[in-house]
């Protein structure tokens, strides 16, 4: 596959081991026109963003940019949390007009609000592994939350859909062809797999290949992303991020 972007991407203003330009740099190397800096949210204590990190990484990716303007486009994204079974996020609303690209996953060790929705959320996955009934009710619950989420925020892509969190794909593909949101294949978890994927290829959803790279040198690597897609049988086409898609365009103007 002829990879062009990388749209999931850390460093260390979360918890990442690179700067920013180094991300950039790794993506010019490997010859992508366009990456993004998605790093992970409000609510992830210690490692998440503040309005402080976000104005600075705002003011570093303009000037890279401009720097780099005839190599590759700097997307400023955020990976944000769900807090609680509504599907709210972790996003302030005065943040979004900062923001080009609006990730969503679920995550471990996030402050929930309220309290009691989120301990009946984590009470819910931290027993999945009893039974298979009990597995499908925490996908039920988590399938739930994502698409609240998805019809409630102009959201861009999920990320990692099953990592950790069970979903009910088909549903959640259905969820995501209805609001034009990309489900991606992520490429350090592996997820979703490709026998999940392989039910869905009729649900209208597109995809998009992440790195998740917590480490600059990750930038752009999609063997195991690439591997997942070709046995799910997913057209190129509907792989957002290969070429012939060109640099995506994504719903900044709706959040804005």
């Amino acid at each position: 596959m002829d990879w062009i972007a990388d749209y999931h991407t850390h460093t260390w203003f979360s918890h990442g081991h690179g700067t920013i330009e180094e991300n950039v740099q790794e993506a010019i190397r490997k010859k992508l026109k366009a990456v993004a800096i998605t790093d992970h949210s409000f609510a992830h204590p210690l490692i998440g963003l503040n309005i402080d990190k976000v104005r600075r990484m705002r003011r570093t990716i303009d000037a890279l940019n401009r720097r780099f303007q005839r190599d590759i486009a700097v997307f400023l994204g955020v990976e944000a949390n769900i807090v609680n079974t509504r599907g709210q996020i972790d996003v302030p609303m005065k943040m979004f007009p900062f923001f080009d690209l609006l990730a969503v996953g679920l995550h471990r060790m996030v402050f929930m609000s309220p309290v009691l929705d989120g301990l009946r959320m984590s009470m819910a996955n931290n027993l999945q592994w009893i039974s298979g009934a009990r597995r499908r009710a925490a996908a039920a619950i988590n399938t739930r939350t994502l698409s609240r989420a998805m019809e409630r925020y102009s959201v861009d892509i999920i990320t990692h859909p099953g990592y950790c969190f069970p979903v009910d794909l088909s549903d959640l593909a259905a969820s995501a062809a209805s609001t034009r949101t990309l489900l991606e294949i992520n490429n350090s978890h592996g997820t979703p797999s490709a026998s999940a994927l392989g039910t869905v290829l009729e649900s209208g959803a597109r995809f998009v290949a992440g790195s998740d790279a917590h480490r600059p040198s990750h930038v752009g690597s999609f063997d195991n992303a690439q591997r997942i897609i070709r046995e799910a049988g997913i057209p190129e086409e509907q792989v957002i991020n290969t070429a012939g898609h060109g640099v995506w365009k994504f719903k900044s103007h709706e959040r804005r």
